[in-house]
């Protein structure tokens, strides 16, 4: 009688199988290198070899078999056969588990299955196979029949500890062959030979000056999402094998050095092209290296081979099932020299955290827009269609914008990071900035500082340290674009600690992940700043990155948003009114200016006039008492001038408040809120605010910017 069966066969997870050849005790070469090649070349067994493996063994013993599914390491196909001819069938599956059991010294393990069709569909056949190969009672089957029917050859050294019950178990002797290059340098030119061929010779970045035996490389591991539900999903046979068909020619070695080359550096030192060495891709893993300074076109790879697979997978007609894929993607940095177990593990952890990022409501609200999430140093930052995200903002409600907008402000996003690189190689290669702005030195000092446990543990004064340090120094500057980076620059800094909420508006964020994500960002910039690295990004021109809506943007983050936000940290003490007054002032309409042609009501601050030198003095509370502190500052606040000025100036508001010593004094015993920390914010408020004033007059968005002693009748906005 004669019936259809199916089966399928599958390497156990390549994973796991590279995970152990990496961790393995004994090895008959215990090089670095050996162990490298020995990956690549099981990346391409179970990319290339592992389906022509089978077809041949079937076509040999001329058994047709139709293809049902193919993919890295996995093989299910269908067969018509006697039903006597049952035995046959599993002697050949069992021949091709001895087969990998050889040649692998017995760390590739084979799973097959096969059973009677018994009219399921294509796609019912499938699942029921995918479903037994994942079962251990069908691998503990084949062991138990390997115990007796393999023969294997006892080697001199593992004789005597041969257990004569289990044989396949035991030690055998593998015959000695030359170890091939993985891939071929004639087919896969991008693809350096061994990992130390990472190294530029332009980089210094060793310890050993130019020595190319000590660098730092990149690791990269990826990993697609939403496989199992995408899979699942799909009813459809065709769409099945489709889909299937993208992924096993794209996440391979031919698509990974297509990838290599489409996102190849533009770097004149790349004489033979070749920059990336990879470790291994299969299945939905993508393993590989690259030079530290082309880190971010390492993560480029990965977002190649993800709009790959969508792209192609739109052109079968299948753009549902396309948006359901995304990636995670690994990155850590080492030295060449590390062993390669130690950064297996480490980019292994990173990848586990792109996979288990905790802003989950966020992504949520991204999630359309959401291509991959990159993890560097345990923070992971989302890769969002940002086109795509600007569209849908334009023409969404009200409601849902806002949220949109919140999202974007409360998770790192890989894009503006990119941003931030192209700022910095901008600094670092114009002759105004490099030895003033984003100086390695600047990062690692505020780095320190903000890690101080004092500091930290203490949210007023981790706060005030950084608005202390990011406020500019070279606003005003004859160099312009010395003043506008400088802005840019500082503004991205802070936006590790933005948040915009609902309804709330922007907020300082003090948590424990806030503070965590601006430890890993000065961290990568103090990398990226430094002179021996030049990152291999396309810039962009100093036209698009100074553009007077990227400055503006940056002005009311850094500036005037950070006024509002001191105002409003200062603004429940019981002291606030004695130095800061919110006030309102209302501006005449006038039919002859095309934006003033009805009365606007704008809000101002009125400050007590006090200078830097004198804050600086008032925060040593113990040696200055209170009646002191009063004296101080009314002698600084002369009323006859604060008379003078309002006089003069009736159409305008006044920008100045008297200070009331009497009520400084009174309010001061019974509070306990004139402290170091209080002044500290203090100062930081007036020196925003006369940051924002100043901005006001250089940019000339005030009638009165030509007038230098106009400044403190400038508008604030």
């Amino acid at each position: 009688m004669v019936n259809k069966y199916v089966a399928g066969l599958s390497i156990d997870k390549i994973q796991t199988y590279l995970t152990e050849a990496i961790h393995a005790h004994v090895q008959e070469k215990q090089t670095e290198e050996a162990t490298l090649k020995s990956i690549v070349n099981s990346s391409r067994e179970i990319s290339d070899d592992f389906f022509t493996a089978i077809e041949n063994k079937f076509n040999e013993h001329k058994i047709e078999i139709e293809k049902l599914m193919s993919c890295s390491g996995v093989y299910i196909f269908s067969c018509t056969i006697a039903e006597s001819d049952e035995p046959a069938l599993e002697e050949l599956l069992n021949e091709l588990f001895l087969h990998y059991y050889h040649i692998s010294q017995g760390n590739k393990l084979l799973h097959y299955v096969f059973f009677k069709n018994d009219g399921r569909t294509e796609i019912e056949a499938i699942q029921e196979a995918k479903k037994r190969l994942k079962q251990n009672k069908y691998f503990t089957r084949i062991i138990e029949k390997n115990k007796s029917q393999c023969k294997i050859e006892k080697s001199d050294t593992a004789s005597a500890a041969k257990p004569k019950d289990h044989p396949l178990f035991s030690f055998c002797k593998i015959e000695k062959s030359d170890t091939a290059s993985a891939a071929n340098q004639k087919d896969y030119p991008m693809f350096v030979k061994d990992i130390n061929a990472l190294y530029q010779a332009k980089d210094t970045d060793s310890e050993d000056t130019g020595n190319s035996n000590h660098f730092r490389i990149a690791v990269i591991k990826a990993d697609l999402d939403g496989m199992g539900d995408m899979f699942s999903s799909i009813k459809n046979y065709k769409e099945y094998t489709s889909t299937s068909e993208v992924l096993s020619d794209t996440v391979s070695l031919r698509g990974l050095h297509k990838a290599a080359k489409s996102c190849r550096p533009d770097n004149q030192s790349y004489t033979t092209g070749d920059w990336l060495f990879p470790f291994y891709i299969a299945g939905d893993d993508i393993f590989f290296a690259v030079s530290v300074t082309n880190i971010i076109k390492g993560v480029d790879v990965c977002q190649y081979l993800l709009k790959e697979i969508k792209n192609k997978l739109a052109e079968k007609l299948l753009g549902e099932i396309s948006n359901k894929i995304s990636m995670s993607i690994g990155v850590e940095i080492t030295f060449n020299r590390q062993p390669i177990r130690y950064y297996l593990d480490r980019v292994e952890d990173q990848l586990e955290n792109a996979k288990n990022d905790k802003n989950s409501s966020h992504i949520n609200s991204l999630k359309p827009f959401l291509n991959s999430k990159i993890s560097i140093g345990g923070l992971t930052f989302l890769d969002i269609d940002y086109a795509q995200f600007k569209d849908c903002k334009k023409s969404t409600s009200k409601e849902r914008k806002s949220d949109l907008n919140s999202a974007i402000n409360s998770v790192p996003i890989w894009q503006f990071f990119i941003n931030d690189m192209n700022l910095l190689l901008f600094i670092k290669n114009t002759a105004a900035c490099k030895e003033l702005l984003g100086t390695p030195s600047f990062f690692y000092t505020l780095l320190e500082r903000l890690s101080d446990e004092v500091i930290r543990c203490d949210d007023k004064k981790y706060i005030n340290l950084l608005l202390y340090y990011l406020l500019p120094n070279y606003l005003g500057n004859t160099e312009e674009r010395l003043w506008q980076a400088e802005l840019l620059l500082n503004a991205a800094i802070l936006r590790q600690l933005c948040r915009k909420i609902p309804k709330k508006g922007f907020i300082i964020d003090k948590s424990s992940y806030a503070k965590h994500r601006m430890d890993t960002y000065l961290r990568l910039m103090l990398l990226f700043s430094d002179p021996r690295f030049q990152i291999a990004k396309n810039q962009v021109s100093d036209t698009v990155l100074l553009s007077k809506e990227n400055i503006d943007n940056a002005r009311k983050n850094l500036l005037t948003k950070i006024r509002h936000c001191l105002y409003e940290t200062i603004s429940h003490k019981t002291l606030t009114s004695c130095f800061v007054k919110q006030d309102k002032f209302t501006i005449p309409a006038d039919n002859t200016r095309a934006g003033n042609k009805k009365p606007r009501i704008i809000s101002y601050y009125k400050t007590v006039r006090v200078e830097k030198s004198m804050f600086f003095r008032l925060r040593n509370t113990e040696k200055i008492p209170i009646c002191k502190a009063a004296i101080m500052l009314s002698m600084n606040n002369n009323h006859n001038d604060l008379d003078n000025t309002t006089a003069s100036q009736p159409d305008k508001p006044s920008y100045r408040m008297p200070f009331d010593a009497e009520s400084f004094c009174e309010k001061t015993r019974s509070s306990t809120d004139w402290t170091p920390d209080f002044i500290d914010s203090l100062m930081l408020f007036y020196q925003y605010n006369e940051a924002v004033i100043k901005y006001k007059i250089i940019t000339g968005n005030s009638k009165n910017h030509k007038d230098k002693r106009s400044i403190r009748y400038v508008r604030h906005s």
